[in-house]
């Protein structure tokens, strides 16, 4: 954030994720969010945390005590029969449970587009209580200060103007073509360069962790 110029007054991210940029920056006023993520469901996660936050924790919440036993065979299985579910119907709350509950919260997908992590054994999940508190100031921070968006990153940039601060945050080098994929699309790394000159040649302030 510090080297966001004083003039932004839009954050923009193509890559959103966690969107911790926006977050970490939305105590300041006079700023709006550009959030967009390429996998839908996450994009859908967000749109709902921030219009409908008890819902998703409520939600959260039922899925997180239905694994929550004793027996951790049985919790284990509560984990793929949800991730089973979720790569069929995409649904964005048990996204949110696969994302607190997978191992390392390292978060992975096969060549299909499907997620296969395995659950973590030593842990449950973030506690609904967690969840909630941490969705509802999400909501308190962007709303009707963000737009959510689950297009192609190249539609994004093409969209911006100078008062944009756009940070990026997309598949790191070397990811996109190794045997374990971790993200849901690769990335191209000379479109992605041939990207960043045309926002070089238009004067668009952006940060990339790559």
């Amino acid at each position: 954030l510090k080297f966001m110029p004083s003039y932004a007054t839009r954050i923009v991210e193509p890559f959103c994720g966690s969107a911790a940029v926006s977050l970490a920056a939305s105590a300041s006023s006079g700023l709006s969010f550009w959030l967009n993520d390429c996998l839908s469901p996450l994009a859908n996660l967000w749109t709902q945390s921030i219009r409908t936050p008890t819902d998703v924790a409520n939600r959260y919440e039922y899925y997180w005590a239905l694994s929550n036993v004793s027996d951790t065979e049985q919790s284990v299985n509560v984990y793929r029969q949800l991730r089973a579910e979720f790569n069929r119907d995409q649904d964005p709350v048990k996204l949110l449970y696969l994302l607190t509950r997978c191992v390392k919260n390292a978060v992975r997908f096969n060549r299909l587009g499907e997620f296969n992590q395995a659950p973590d054994r030593r842990r449950r999940g973030s506690h609904p209580t967690k969840v909630r508190w941490n969705v509802e100031q999400a909501s308190k921070l962007l709303s009707n200060r963000a737009v959510v968006t689950a297009i192609d990153y190249t539609a994004v940039l093409r969209a911006l103007n100078k008062t944009d601060f756009v940070y990026m945050d997309p598949p790191y080098q070397g990811t996109s073509l190794s045997k374990d994929r971790r993200y849901v699309q690769s990335l191209d790394v000379t479109k992605f360069i041939d990207e960043l000159d045309k926002l070089n040649s238009c004067g668009v302030p952006y940060v990339i962790s790559f």
